[in-house]
C-alpha cells in the first residue's frame, strides 16, 4: 500500500519521469556505438533501459516487464550518405522510441 501511496503522491508525473530514464539510458549507450552497431544492439540498449528502470521505479511499485526499442531513426544530418559510415553518433542525433506500457 505505500508503494501506491508513493507512486501517487511522490511522483509528480510518472510517464514524464520514465521517459527521462530511458533517454538518460539512451544517452549513455548511444554514443559509445558506430551506426551499424546501434541497429544491432537494439535488444542490449533494451535491457540497459530495464535494467535502469527497475532500479527507480520499484520503489515506487511500479513492476518493469520489459522495455523495447521499437525504432531506431538516426537525425538526417548523420544517414550515410554514398557508403560513409559516422563512427560513432552524438545521443542527440538519435531518437529511440520506446513503448511504456501503464498497467
Amino acid at each position: 500500500k505505500e508503494q501506491i501511496y508513493d507512486a501517487f503522491y511522490k511522483l509528480t508525473n510518472s510517464h514524464s519521469q520514465i521517459s527521462s530514464y530511458v533517454f538518460d539510458v539512451v544517452r549513455a549507450s548511444v554514443p559509445k556505438l558506430r551506426l551499424d552497431d546501434v541497429f544491432l544492439e537494439k535488444e542490449a540498449i533494451a535491457r540497459s533501459i530495464k535494467e535502469e528502470l527497475t532500479k527507480s521505479m520499484s520503489n515506487f511499485g511500479f513492476d518493469i516487464l520489459q522495455a523495447l526499442v521499437n525504432d531506431i531513426a538516426p537525425a538526417t544530418k548523420v544517414r550515410p550518405l554514398g557508403g560513409c559510415q559516422p563512427e560513432a553518433l552524438p545521443a542527440s542525433k538519435v531518437t529511440v522510441a520506446c513503448a511504456c506500457k501503464f498497467v
